[in-house]
C-alpha cells in the first residue's frame, strides 16, 4: 500500500526573546493582523528535481509581513514532516521532527533540505499563517545502472561502450588484449604488457565510447585467436555474460 509522508519543518524567526516554536505558534498568528481575502498573498513551495537518495532543498516563499506601525514583521514558516507506516489508515507515527530556521528581517524565504530514500509520490503541507496548503512531491529514481557492452563493426574494428552509475575521479580504466595483438585507436593510453590503460574522470550516467582496431596473432595451432579478454575500472572487471572474449579466425 502507498506510503504517505508529510514533510515537516518548523522555522521560527526569533528576536531578543526566545520562544518555543511549537507552543507559541497559535499565539503568534493570533496576534497577527488579519488581511482580507483579496489582500492575502499565499506562500509557495519551490524546489528542483527530487531524486531518491539525493538531498534536495525546499524553500517556502512568502510575502513580507508588517506590523501595525509599518515596521517589518518576522514570519513563522511551518512545514510538517510525518512519516507513517505502510498502511496509512493506521496513522501509526514513525517519525516527526522540526527545525528552527532563523529568518532575518526582509527575508521572505525559509529553506530546508531533506533526502528521500524511496521513489514515490509524497504529500506535503506548509503554511506561514492561516490554512495549510496541500501539495505533492514526486520523487524519482534519477540514477542509472552501470553498463558495459561492445559491437563488432567488421574489418577487425570494435566499439566498446561503458556507462558508470556513479562519478569517479581519477579512475583507472584498463583494456586487456591477447598477447601480441596489435591495437590502434587508443592513442595517448599507456601500454603495459597485454593491457592499454589510462587515468580519467568518469561522470555518472554518461556513456563513454572507444572504437579500436585489433589485429590477431595466429602463432598457435588454434583455429581462433583471442583479441580482447577484459575491461576493468579501478581494478573491477566490467565483463559480463553479454561480453565474452572477442576472437578472430586464424583460418
Amino acid at each position: 500500500m502507498k506510503k504517505f509522508i508529510y514533510l515537516g519543518l518548523l522555522a521560527l524567526v526569533i528576536s531578543a526573546c526566545s520562544v518555543d516554536p511549537l507552543d507559541s505558534y497559535d499565539e503568534l498568528i493570533t496576534a497577527d493582523a488579519k488581511p482580507s481575502a483579496e489582500e492575502e498573498e499565499l506562500p509557495t513551495l519551490s524546489y528542483g528535481q527530487v531524486c531518491a537518495n539525493e538531498s534536495v532543498e525546499f524553500c517556502v516563499n512568502f510575502p513580507q509581513d508588517y506590523k501595525g506601525n509599518g515596521d517589518i514583521k518576522e514570519t513563522l514558516v511551518k512545514l510538517e514532516l510525518k512519516i507513517y507506516g505502510d498502511d496509512p489508515e493506521t496513522e501509526e507515527l514513525e517519525d516527526f521532527y522540526y527545525e528552527e530556521l532563523l529568518n532575518s528581517h526582509e527575508n521572505t524565504q525559509g529553506c530546508f533540505s531533506h533526502t528521500f530514500t524511496t521513489a514515490a509520490t509524497y504529500e506535503v503541507r506548509y503554511k506561514t499563517k492561516g490554512s495549510w496548503i496541500d501539495d505533492e512531491i514526486v520523487v524519482e529514481n534519477c540514477g542509472c545502472e552501470e553498463s558495459f557492452s561492445y559491437s563488432e563493426n567488421g574489418e577487425s574494428e570494435y566499439t566498446f561502450f561503458y556507462t558508470p552509475a556513479e562519478d569517479m575521479d581519477d579512475a583507472l580504466v584498463v583494456f586487456t588484449f591477447a598477447q601480441s595483438v596489435e591495437v590502434s585507436g587508443l592513442e595517448g593510453w599507456k601500454g603495459s604488457g597485454q593491457t592499454e590503460q589510462t587515468i580519467m574522470d568518469l561522470d555518472k550516467c554518461v556513456e563513454y565510447v572507444w572504437t579500436v582496431t585489433l589485429d590477431k596473432n595466429c602463432s598457435g595451432n588454434s583455429p581462433n585467436s583471442n583479441v580482447w579478454t577484459d575491461f576493468k575500472v579501478n581494478d573491477v572487471s566490467k565483463k559480463n555474460e553479454n561480453t565474452p572474449n572477442l576472437t578472430q579466425s586464424c583460418n
